[in-house]
């Protein structure tokens, strides 16, 4: 929801990337972008950025991102956000990918 909330113009982006043994679930947007100094602090309880108006426009409780990083340590997986002033932001999460083999060989149920 916060890509939705801080793209005023542009677009959001939901996919997803096959890697070797993993597969990322990726977000990009076109908001206005997260400065490098900020970019840890995002991710702990209660910190609010600035919304699309200011601080003052921000109707997040500062709890979204916390939660992720939380149930991304629990799950022991990885999680990342790339992010530039003026161009927009990327967050992912990187889970493991299914094994194809077992797939094939369980067949229907």
């Amino acid at each position: 929801s916060n890509a939705f909330r801080y793209t005023q113009h542009g677009r959001v982006l939901l996919g997803c990337r096959r890697h070797r043994h993993s597969v990322s679930i990726e977000v990009w947007d076109t908001g206005p972008g997260i400065p490098r100094s900020e970019q840890d602090a995002i991710f702990k309880t209660f910190y609010r950025g600035a919304g699309p108006g200011g601080p003052a426009d921000n109707e997040g409780l500062g709890l979204g991102l916390a939660t992720v990083r939380r149930l991304a340590s629990l799950l022991s997986l990885a999680i990342a956000v790339r992010s530039e002033v003026g161009q927009g932001s990327m967050f992912s999460v990187e889970v493991p990918a299914p094994d194809r083999r077992a797939q094939r060989s369980s067949g229907p149920s």
